[in-house]
């Protein structure tokens, strides 16, 4: 992702033809409409994805990650507020739909929202980088720990529990959906965002 963030910005001046300012208003009415319908459409998958995970058990991590990938695809094609959009409606909506709130805490402290915060870490020097993406997550990490045990009041077996294992499990899974969310995002920029024509949403 850190590599084409050049192409994540939208071109503005898209859709001022020869129609004139009237006929450019408009067509930005239409984009404006569809990234919205675009932006409750990945709401709802991602809300989608959660409910059924969450409700098979083994799928929740699954489903969480496929979830972060809507979070990167309207970063990518709709940018602005609407990802933050997606990630605060996916989460209001998910809070009283998907059974396992673990499922729900761990999307609105991670798994949602980190798409964006790696594509702003990006930005920063490349030495700190990794550094700021390790704090985060060992802080989601710890928060949904502790939301497991002292909120949840979840066993070990059926939550998040401080250990060493959890943590040095976490980060190793945690390192590899970063590389693998980077990969999807390049592939998807350079073999099916045109083909698809989403970069004209």
């Amino acid at each position: 992702m850190e590599l084409f963030a050049a192409s994540f910005r939208k071109d503005k001046t898209l859709g001022r033809g020869a129609s004139g300012k009237r006929g450019g208003k408009r067509d930005e009415t239409r984009r404006r409409t569809l990234r919205l319908a675009v932006s409750a459409i990945c709401a709802a998958l991602s809300v989608t994805l959660m409910f059924f995970g969450a409700a098979f058990g083994v799928l929740d991590l699954s489903a969480l990650v496929a979830s972060s990938f809507l979070v990167a695809f309207c970063l990518i094609e709709l940018g602005g507020a609407y990802p933050y959009l997606v990630w605060l409606a996916s989460s209001a909506i998910a809070f009283f739909f998907v059974p396992d709130k673990l499922v729900f805490f761990e999307y609105l402290l991670f798994a949602g929202v980190y798409p964006i915060v790696k594509f702003r870490a990006a930005r920063l020097p490349s030495a700190v980088v990794w550094v700021v993406k390790l704090a985060f997550f060992n802080a989601a990490l710890t928060a949904c720990a502790a939301i497991s045990t002292f909120v949840l009041a979840l066993d070990a077996d059926a939550g998040l529990s401080f250990a060493w294992t959890l943590y040095l499990a976490g980060n190793a899974m945690f390192v590899l959906y970063d590389l693998s969310l980077s990969s999807v995002s390049a592939f998807y920029i350079l073999r099916l965002r045109r083909a698809i024509k989403a970069d004209r949403i």
